[in-house]
């Protein structure tokens, strides 16, 4: 295993990402998506998320289907760069959503499994699931952007392949576009996927889909971590223009670091975006040519296959 970065080293200045909402003087974002993920307690809430059908069945499932249903058109893709590939898979907990394109390349090519991760936990699972699929395996502890920053160290160049899949709708825009720019290649084949903004109607059914004792219980890790002092029984999921934020309120009048957070203040520990089908598409047309969208039979969530790059390359 390559580590990059260290939960250690992010816990002593989580204290130091707490910010002020600038559209909400009532609020703080403690909402970078990899907070939600360092620990072994917040691994295991995770799983357990995922095993509620309530949470799950809405865009995993459907996501794997699609995957299942299209993996020629994929690997089609992957298969035009090179008879080597670097298969990156940011954030891969389980790895049911990049088995069975592994499944489709093995037989073809040299397959170097690379799967990115701040919790350990989920490497060595991602790891164990694809042994048997792949020509190596190389976890990497890191944070997305780390891995970015070093990807020409710690790969040989070979065709890559992002797997990004659903974490698409935990990045805000700024941050995905600069994970991209960084870590895709001339060569590169980008999978992201998301729930699709259908309206009003449709946004409050995500909104409920959040409101479970599991979702609950992986949105606290931020502030156990931090910790921040907040009304057990609090929690809240909020829709916010294009986004479904959650999060808890505060008990008491606290010092996080630097920052004086009052009693009675809601902090927003997780997001998720939901993009319009124009939004989505007109974010991954700025950084590739080629970008093909394929939709579950109700129309409710979306996988794009992006090929092609522009010169992403930061200067």
């Amino acid at each position: 295993m390559i580590v990059i970065d260290s939960v250690d080293q992010i816990i002593s200045k989580i204290d130091t990402m707490i910010r002020k909402d600038p559209s909400d003087s009532g609020s703080f974002m403690l909402s970078d998506s990899c907070l939600l993920y360092l620990s072994e307690k917040q691994s295991l809430a995770y799983i357990e998320a995922m095993g509620n059908p309530t949470y799950n069945s809405g865009f995993h499932v459907p996501l794997v289907q699609i995957i299942e249903n299209n993996t020629e058109l994929i690997t089609a893709k992957i298969l035009q760069h090179g008879s080597e590939i670097d298969f990156i898979d940011l954030g891969p907990g389980f790895p049911d959503k990049s088995m069975p394109i592994l499944r489709s390349l093995r037989p073809l090519r040299k397959v170097n499994y690379i799967p990115v991760d701040i919790n350990k936990n989920f490497l060595s699972l991602a790891a164990k699931a694809v042994e048997p699929l792949v020509t190596s395996c190389t976890p990497v502890q890191a944070l997305f952007n780390s891995y970015a920053e070093h990807r020409k160290i710690y790969t040989n160049q070979a065709a890559n392949f992002v797997m990004l899949g659903l974490t698409f709708m935990n990045l805000e825009q700024n941050s995905f576009i600069e994970i991209v720019r960084k870590i895709c290649c001339n060569n590169t084949t980008l999978l992201v996927a998301a729930e699709v903004n259908l309206g009003s109607v449709h946004q409050k059914k995500l909104h409920n889909r959040y409101l479970t004792p599991e979702a609950a219980s992986f949105v606290a890790g931020p502030l156990n971590l931090a910790n921040i002092s907040y009304i057990q029984h609090s929690y809240f999921v909020r829709q916010r223009q294009n986004r479904i934020e959650m999060g808890f309120v505060t008990d008491i009048d606290q010092m996080v670091g630097e920052t004086f957070v009052p009693r009675g203040c809601s902090i927003v520990t997780a997001l998720s975006i939901r993009y319009t089908i124009g939004e989505m598409k007109t974010l991954l047309e700025e950084l590739f040519s080629d970008v093909r969208l394929i939709f579950t039979p109700d129309g409710q969530t979306v996988m794009a296959v992006c090929s092609d790059p522009h010169q992403l390359e930061e200067k």
